[in-house]
């Protein structure tokens, strides 16, 4: 563990960052959690210039005490006022103390992990969604007769295998199978965002329809504290798992293999013509928000989106907004070090997204396509279902298919969607997964058919 670097919201504004659970292997009154409770304190007293003088150099090379400001201040916008801390737990990682502190704010509650190093310096920050409290609750379109679940482990890695669950239709088979491949940030299995299980509704809506589904927690969910930041790509941290995830699937007893698809969403569907690309006898691909455009171009988007919804923008959201832009354009641009962290994420993963091509790459594939989009998506907007319209206009193996009233996470509502909606309980939304179902029906069937 050589690198602690975890500095704020990776991909801030397009990723869901998960629950982390608070485990303690250490005792409560370890000194180590006196010192992160300070620095803690100092985050909530706004003592950002302390915070910062507290850090590593590694850590004060990836952020300035200004933009860690920013960062706290986007948490409030999100969050409310902060409230205070309820609970910390420890654990250790070689020479590293990583606590994890329940906070509370004013609209939800807040995971924020404070890693120290053997010098009792900050090495790491990290802020996530606490679990929600609030009991998920099964959808009215689900039949939990007519599936069974198990646990199942993808060993694309075997020094880091993956834990996930496949959900098996009752009878015999074979059954037309789904890989469902997470959005940007350390996802489980269920996708979860605040009350929210989207994978989970998903394999469950598709289940009671006759079709199998795998799903399996994110190598960035599962091993954050053990993968060296600046070598993570696209590729290790989304494509090499699911092409694993898909022939696993494809081994399975009751799986019909060649009418295997993948169903990616957010980053995961932006990714998904990549994936079919290299893997193989993939049959098609469900992607659900996908973005066309360069993911620095769309976060700029987000940022302005977030800080202008409410009618108002602070003096402090308006530097947040120009600090981003400076950093926008030098990812435009290219002038960028390859140690720099940049809007929170290794200058490295971004190297790594410029060259993946989505449109262009999907241009090339004879696979089945469907292409969804949700009418109140702030996170990937009209302007890329427009290119993908525009693009794919002439190719007879694309189906686009528009929900004027869904959400980023296809849940149905009205009026502009905000940050904080993704605190409310909902459900992916029946006739999504019914028409997700259809197609995957008539494709595995169209399948069967010429074979």
């Amino acid at each position: 563990m050589r690198n602690m670097k975890r500095i704020g919201l990776r991909l801030t504004l397009i990723t869901f960052l998960v629950p982390t659970l608070l485990v303690a292997d250490e005792p409560a009154d370890d000194p180590a959690i006196a010192i992160a409770r300070k620095h803690l304190n100092q985050l909530a007293n706004a003592e950002f210039n302390a915070f910062y003088q507290a850090s590593s150099r590694q850590v004060q090379n990836a952020m300035t005490a200004k933009q860690l400001g920013e960062i706290w201040q986007s948490l409030i916008k999100t969050h409310g006022d902060y409230q205070g801390e309820s609970a910390a737990a420890l654990t250790r990682r070689e020479t590293y103390a990583i606590v994890a502190f329940s906070c509370a704010f004013k609209k939800s509650n807040v995971n924020i992990t404070i890693t120290i190093d053997k010098n009792e310096k900050i090495a790491g920050l990290f802020f996530s969604p606490a679990e929600s409290t609030i009991p998920y609750e099964t959808p009215a379109y689900v039949d939990v007769s007519r599936f069974t679940e198990r646990p199942i482990t993808l060993a694309a890695d075997r020094k880091f295998p993956l834990p996930g669950t496949l959900t098996m239709p009752n009878g015999d088979g074979p059954f037309p199978g789904v890989v469902l491949v997470h959005g940007s940030g350390p996802n489980d299995r269920d996708e979860s965002i605040g009350p929210s299980k989207p994978f989970k509704d998903i394999a469950h809506g598709l289940a009671s329809r006759g079709i199998a589904v795998l799903r399996y927690d994110k190598r960035t969910y599962k091993y954050a504290d053990g993968m060296e930041t600046e070598s993570i790509t696209i590729d290790t941290e989304v494509v090499d798992d699911a092409i694993a995830a898909a022939q696993l699937l494809m081994a399975q007893h009751g799986i019909d293999r060649n009418a295997v698809f993948v169903l990616g969403h957010s980053l995961g569907a932006t990714a998904a013509p990549r994936i079919a690309q290299r893997g193989r006898n993939i049959t098609g691909m469900i992607m659900l928000a996908p973005a066309a455009r360069p993911l620095h171009e769309i976060v700029g988007e987000q940022l302005e989106y977030i800080a202008r919804v409410d009618g108002t923008v602070t003096t402090a959201e308006e530097r947040q907004l120009q600090s981003a832009q400076q950093t926008i354009k030098r990812l435009q641009n290219g002038t960028w070090k390859q140690k720099d962290v940049l809007l929170g994420t290794p200058a490295s993963y971004w190297a790594g997204l410029s060259v993946m091509k989505p449109v262009e790459t999907a241009q090339g594939l004879s696979q089945s396509m469907l292409i969804l989009h949700g009418g109140r998506d702030y996170q990937v907007n009209e302007k890329d279902y427009a290119i993908w319209q525009r693009d794919t206009a002439n190719l007879t193996n694309v189906t686009l298919k528009h929900f004027a009233a869904m959400d980023h996470l296809f849940r149905r509502g009205s009026g502009k969607t905000r940050p904080e909606t993704y605190m409310e309980p909902g459900h992916v939304d029946g006739g999504v997964v019914e028409y997700i179902a259809n197609w995957i029906e008539a494709h595995a069937t169209k399948i069967d058919a010429r074979d």
